[in-house]
This record gives structure tokens, C-alpha cells and sequence, in this order.
């Protein structure tokens, strides 16, 4: 077995032997009288008590959890251990980069109606109370950061994975021989674009519009209908009967968002009378 996936192993396997202490002591409520406290920690919480980590800086917090003791956080990740209920509180462990299975968090929030299970996406709002420490499956010492939470809220798997940098708001419908296609939006995140598209059957015979005839044309560039693995999106149905509507999402690759582009789709008519011309987008951002 390569040294790889031995690693990847570890991983997963991890398990905090401290965690259900930490559910017992109880705690979970960001807004307690203890966090931030000057008098807790020799005054580190109030030192840190106006510093807020994100996914940017997260790095930073990793290297040295119990120095930023005190400190705001406001992040989402992937639980990827089911979560604990111990005496009115939820612990669990989320991977602030789950890409990466990495900056791995134990988070502590009051309440046992979560609604988390494992490999949930989630938002978390909290103070950072200091590192957790404890052992893997293999008896490794592992550590994380620890955060009481004042907020956990499930969020979709791109608002994690491959978040929103811009938006462009089209909203604009262009038709060809009674078959119509809308352009909503485009959502171009960090390492995929994401075309918000309904198309419309008004031609009175069965049609095709299928996503993976899209492109985008940007300079010299073309850019082809990519699937995403690294999350889901509700595509747009490929056949059509006389007057149905479909509404879905057509992904690409990485667009830049600053330049102007064409928006290209296809559709074929079951009519062999009918010559389709495709429907095409001019997008200035």
C-alpha cells in the first residue's frame, strides 16, 4: 500500500478520545460568559477576541489553536465523523478543506436537533476555545482546533467546495423557430463556472437540448460543458415534448469573469423539416 494511502487512512480513521469529554463539560454557545473573557487563559481570549479566522486565514489558526484562544471563526466545511450527543450537546468533527481532508475541527454546539449526519456540509460560527488533542485509530496523536459554536447551519456542497466569486445576472430569453432558451445567471466560482439556463419546447413536436453540446467563447478560448464531481447540480433535461419547460445548471471549466464572452447552446428538432440554429449569448460582465 503506497505511503499515500496509508495517509489518506489516517485520516478517516481519525478518532478523538476527548471529544465526549468535551460534549460532558458542556459549553456550545459562542456567546458564553466565558469566551473571550480577559480573565480566561491569562487574558489570551481578550486579546483575540476581535480577530475572526475564515477559510482564508484558517491556515494560521491550524498552526497555533491555543494561541488565538478567544478568537471568532466563521467557516464551512464537511463533518466527516457522525456527531455525538452527550448531555443536551452536539460535537462533532468537520474538514474545513475537505478536498484535502484537511484543517480538521471539533466543533461543540448546544442542542441535539442539529439534524447533521457524516459527510453534511455546514456553516459554523463560533469562538475558538484552544487545540483538542487524542489519538487516531492506529494510536497516532492527533490534534484540531476547537470551537464552541453560536451558530451550525447545513449549506450546499458548492458553497463549500467551489463558493461564488462574482455573479452576473442576465436574465434575458433568445428563441430560434419556437424552441426558446432563457440565461438566467452565471456564477463563476474559484475553479468552475456555472450557467443557470431554462429552455422552453414551443416548437408543437418533440426536441432535444442537451447540456453537453454547450460552450462558452471567451477571446481565442473555448470553453466545453464540463461534470463536476466535487458537487452535485440539477442539469437540465435533455428531452422535450411539445410545450415543456426545463430549469437546471450547465457547469463549465474556469471562465474568467471580467471579460466578455458568448454563451452557446443547441437544439435539435425530431422534425427533419427543421433546421436548428443554436441559440447564442452575447455576456458583457
Amino acid at each position: 500500500m503506497s505511503k499515500i494511502v496509508v495517509a489518506g487512512l489516517l485520516l478517516i480513521f481519525v478518532v478523538f478520545v476527548g471529544l465526549a469529554a468535551l460534549l460532558v463539560r458542556g459549553g456550545g454557545n459562542g456567546d458564553s460568559a466565558n469566551a473571550g473573557s480577559p480573565d480566561k487563559a491569562g487574558g489570551i481570549g481578550g486579546l483575540f477576541g476581535g480577530e475572526t479566522f475564515t477559510r482564508e486565514n484558517y491556515a494560521e489558526l491550524v498552526s497555533d489553536p491555543d494561541a488565538h484562544e478567544g478568537a471568532k471563526v466563521d467557516v464551512t466545511g464537511q463533518v466527516f465523523t457522525p456527531p455525538e450527543i452527550v448531555e443536551g450537546n452536539t460535537g462533532f468533527q468537520m474538514y474545513i478543506d475537505p478536498e484535502n481532508s484537511d484543517m480538521n475541527t471539533a466543533v461543540l454546539a448546544e442542542g441535539t436537533d442539529l439534524g447533521l449526519e457524516m459527510n453534511d456540509y455546514v456553516h459554523v460560527i463560533g469562538t475558538v476555545k484552544g487545540s483538542l488533542e487524542g489519538k487516531n485509530a492506529f494510536g497516532g496523536k492527533v490534534s484540531a482546533v476547537e470551537v464552541d459554536a453560536s451558530k451550525v447551519e447545513p449549506v450546499s456542497a458548492v458553497a463549500v467546495v467551489d463558493p461564488t466569486q462574482k455573479t452576473v445576472q442576465v436574465g434575458r430569453t433568445l428563441s430560434d423557430q419556437g424552441f426558446s432558451v432563457t440565461l438566467k445567471k452565471i456564477e463563476f466560482g474559484r475553479k468552475t463556472t456555472r450557467v443557470y439556463v431554462s429552455a422552453y419546447n414551443g416548437t408543437g413536436t418533440g426536441a432535444s437540448f442537451y447540456e453537453y453540446s454547450a460552450k462558452i467563447l471567451q477571446n481565442s478560448r473555448q470553453f466545453d460543458q464540463e461534470t463536476t464531481f466535487d458537487y452535485e447540480v440539477k442539469a437540465p433535461q435533455s428531452e422535450l415534448t411539445a410545450g415543456v419547460r426545463t430549469d437546471g445548471v450547465v457547469t463549465f471549466g474556469k471562465v474568467d469573469p471580467s471579460q466578455p464572452m458568448q454563451v452557446r447552446f443547441e437544439w435539435y428538432s425530431e422534425n427533419y423539416n427543421i433546421t436548428a440554429h443554436p441559440i447564442v449569448f452575447q455576456v458583457t460582465p
